[in-house]
């Protein structure tokens, strides 16, 4: 107890609390609560008994820091329970402290655990998408670039199923280090699960991103020392770069992914021993799409964790198709139990069917004790000394496969506590599933679209407003009922890798319809500035009149490299092919894609449109555009009319062409395409005064 008109003076103390803090009796009594407390804490522990004097609570509970007689800290957990005078003042106060340092220590080794790679100190995935969510915000306010680069080691597991995952620990160990060093101070490093690393790049105004992808792709090329000797492997390296787009975490981390992968399909990586004079070792097989990024991210870890936890040899995911058992994925000394990504054995050899089929428990800790299992083939044939599994089904209740462990060892201690761990990770991978498993469903859902070439070509037309005439017709994608409006189906299209094919599709059937068009009118395409820096490579413009097609890129999207962009399209423009930017003035990077490329085209967009005849603000905005235009010698295009007003007050301000409902709506009826194609003015109704110029 203490008294509360001093700096906390110790009334009675107890032997445990003397024991906690190092004193005897006398020892302790000569000191005050705040000669006790930690020198950072006195203040706010002075504030404290300030509060206990002045306030009428019986009761508070606290933690703060304690000073042991020897030095070191303890942290407790004080509940202080106030005794009062008839007149209600505290007289004294009887405390309970707890002491919880092992218990903070444990929190703040969980935190750890939540936010770094146990095994090589990196981020984790959890603190990565934090830190690129707040780098995207600051990119996208300050107009700077940032970029991600998604390395995966070429061949590593090679190297883990030859040596061991003890080998492998030391090579991924290494190979943080050098990334490490390879990178700018305050870049973020992170691994994202097995032998990949994700690096984080602000600013890179002195150092491009293929610069420092460059440095660590040499520094991963040279010899790693094992205990095995010196192995060699490489790395490669994805690179997505953007300035302020409105794009996500996710969306850039799956284009530098993407770009990987490319990357590794264009090369094959090797794994050779220096020293030991192993064979070299073939390429960790890559998931079916089902799977597609499952292995080596975020359930690839929780494998792990299972793996390190339970202190097993192999952890593996399974699926059951058709009668087989297919591992999907596989943590640890796979090779020694004859485990590979992708293979495949009959489902009733294995453990996990007669799990299943309720023939064995979820936990056998000793195969040799246990006859259901002591005298199977698969026991033998890999050495399996100890098991655990649960099932996984998908939340929709449909039955995926199972998720197990596997030591050569007996493990007498695995009980049902071990079988609770492995079904709260099992949780962790069906959420996966089932996201896995509707992108897959998505995927496939594009893939036949584009198979089937399901879109119908809508075509809307660009009118003079000097004359009424049609100067073309932009063609515009329409989908099957359900499949969702335009931007929906691109943007899924993108998220499940299948960005450039839908494209290119629709660009094909739009494409067609050059023969509607009139001859001296242009077809307009949209294509999203990646695709647009492969138009080139495919042959889906050859022949084609380049002067009667205007490609429109939309400044919604970013670009990499403007100069990359330009060499691109150089040879279609120099055949006459026209550019337009798309959404001027309402995307990306303001008015920077114009600036860049120079189009023929300046398409105003329709938020600048809408209420232009009434508003100053967006008066001005069209104004700059339309000066622009001038100064550029391009043709600027109002898109989104929707009322005569506005259209009028397009017209005053000098643009010289518009597109929108108020003139057409966009229409797959050849009569309507045969219409526009010919000489009729399509404007001698619609202006609310004669202002055109």
């Amino acid at each position: 107890s203490l008294r509360p008109e001093t700096d906390g003076n110790l009334l009675r103390v107890n032997e445990a609390l003397c024991d906690m803090l190092g004193y005897n009796t006398h020892e302790l009594r000569q000191h005050t609560v705040l000669d006790l407390t930690h020198p950072e804490d006195r203040e706010a522990d002075a504030d404290k008994l300030a509060q206990w004097m002045t306030e009428t609570e019986d009761a508070l509970t606290f933690e703060k820091r304690l000073v042991h007689a020897d030095g070191h800290v303890i942290y407790a957990l004080l509940n202080m329970g106030v005794v009062r005078a008839a007149d209600g003042s505290p007289t004294h106060s009887v405390t309970q402290v707890l002491d919880i340092s092992e218990r903070r220590a444990e929190a703040e080794r969980l935190t750890a655990l939540a936010l770094q790679d146990p095994l090589t100190g990196l981020a984790n995935r959890t603190l990565l998408t934090d830190r690129l969510t707040h780098a995207l915000i600051r990119a996208k306010r300050l107009q700077r670039p940032l970029s991600v680069l998604f390395c995966d080691l070429d061949k590593f597991k090679a190297v883990n199923d030859t040596y061991g995952h003890a080998n492998g620990d030391a090579l991924l160990i290494e190979v943080a280090r050098r990334i490490r060093e390879a990178v700018r101070p305050g870049d973020t490093v992170a691994r994202f699960g097995g032998d990949e690393f994700v690096i984080v790049c602000e600013d890179l105004a002195d150092d491009s991103a293929e610069a420092i992808a460059d440095r660590m792709r040499t520094a991963l090329e040279e010899p790693f020392g094992l205990s095995v000797g010196k192995v060699r492997i490489g790395a490669s390296i994805g690179v997505a770069t953007t300035a302020g787009a409105d794009v996500t975490a996710d969306g850039l981390l799956a284009l530098a992914d993407q770009r990987m992968y490319d990357e590794k399909q264009a090369h094959t990586g090797t794994a050779t021993a220096d020293e030991t004079g192993a064979d070299e070792q073939g390429e960790t097989a890559r998931p079916e799409p089902a799977l597609l990024g499952l292995a080596g991210n975020q359930v690839d870890r929780i494998m792990e964790l299972a793996r390190r936890h339970l202190r097993m040899d192999v952890v593996h995911l399974s699926e059951f198709v058709d009668g087989q058992q297919i591992h999907r994925a596989v943590n640890g000394a796979a090779g020694s139990f004859g485990l590979t990504p992708g293979s495949a054995r009959p489902q009733e050899e294995s453990y996990c069917h007669r799990l299943l089929n309720g023939e064995i428990p979820s936990v056998i800790p000793d195969t040799a004790l246990d006859e259901r299992v002591r005298g199977l083939a698969v026991t033998a044939d890999a050495r399996i000394g100890a098991y655990i599994g649960v099932p996984l089904r998908l939340s929709d209740g449909t039955l995926y496969g199972t998720f197990c462990c596997l030591s050569h060892q007996s493990r007498p201690d695995l009980d049902s506590r071990d079988v609770g761990f492995m079904e709260m990770l099992a949780e962790l991978v069906v959420a996966d599933l089932d996201e896995k498993h509707a992108i897959h469903q998505r995927r496939e859902t594009i893939a036949e679209m584009i198979r089937a070439e399901e879109v119908a070509i809508a075509l809307q037309p660009i009118v003079d407003l000097r004359t009424g005439r049609c100067l073309g017709v932009e063609a515009l994608s329409r989908f099957p009922a359900g499949a969702g409006d335009p931007d929906t189906v691109f943007a899924a299209a993108r998220e499940t890798g299948l960005g450039l094919e839908m494209e290119l599709m629709t660009a094909r059937r739009a494409l067609a319809h050059l023969p509607e068009v009139g001859r001296d009118q242009r077809l307009g395409l949209n294509l999203t500035p990646a695709v647009a820096l492969q138009l080139g490579r495919w042959p889906i413009l050859d022949g084609l009149p380049m002067d009667r097609l205007v490609l429109e890129i939309t400044e919604h999207e970013a670009v990499e490299s403007y100069a990359d962009l330009r060499e691109r399209l150089k040879p279609l423009r120099d055949r006459g092919l026209w550019l337009a930017i798309d959404d001027a003035g309402a995307g990306y990077a303001s008015l920077h894609h114009i600036i860049e490329l120079r189009p023929d085209i300046i398409k105003i967009d329709r938020s600048l449109i809408d209420g232009l005849a009434s508003d100053t603000a967006r008066r001005s905005g069209v104004t700059s555009l339309v000066l622009l235009g001038l100064d550029l010698g391009a043709l600027v295009v109002a898109e989104g009319v929707e009322n005569a007003e506005d259209l009028a007050a397009a017209a005053d301000l000098g643009v010289d062409a518009a597109q929108g409902y108020l003139i057409a709506r966009p229409s797959t009826d050849p009569r309507d395409h045969a219409c526009w194609a010919s000489d009729a003015d399509l404007l001698p109704t619609l202006f609310a005064a004669p202002t055109v110029r």
